[in-house]
């Protein structure tokens, strides 16, 4: 009879050790779904929304939140080389215009609007406490 309840005791014993890592490996699981794992689901929350209109010889960034843009910079990718200009702090409901010839790239050279080959237009800023970006099709003349 002693062995028995051994027996019985072991496998309520095994059991409840078998319920609590099963229990503890569901917690684990559910909360690793719920981190953020890498920088764009970090930052998926943030609503960063600048419209963007490419104008022949300028580009226009207009802040439409509540909260300024903060170090606000404009991308242009053209061949594979990263033009780029600062725009600075947009408030809300501020637009921007970037003379496109403004842009320079790492050598210092200024950006050719009559280049055709943009492949991608990008504008970059702090806001809402995050460094975000947003990416814009190419520009159709």
């Amino acid at each position: 009879m002693a062995s028995r309840r051994l027996t019985v005791s072991r496998i309520l014993v095994g059991s409840a050790v078998v319920f609590v890592l099963a229990l503890t490996i569901l917690v684990v699981f559910r909360w690793r779904q719920r981190t953020p794992t890498n920088e764009r689901d970090l930052y998926a929350a943030v609503p960063f929304r600048p419209r963007v209109i490419y104008e022949s010889p300028n580009v226009s960034v207009t802040n439409t939140e509540a909260e300024a843009y903060l170090d606000t910079s404009l991308n242009v990718y053209i061949d594979g080389t990263l033009y780029s200009a600062q725009l600075g702090r947009i408030d809300p409901g501020v637009t921007v215009r970037c003379p496109l010839r403004s842009l320079t790239n790492e050598r210092g050279e200024h950006f050719d609007p009559g280049r055709s080959g943009i492949s991608e237009m990008e504008v970059r800023a702090r806001f809402g406490g995050y460094a975000v970006h947003k990416d814009f099709p190419p520009p159709h003349e």
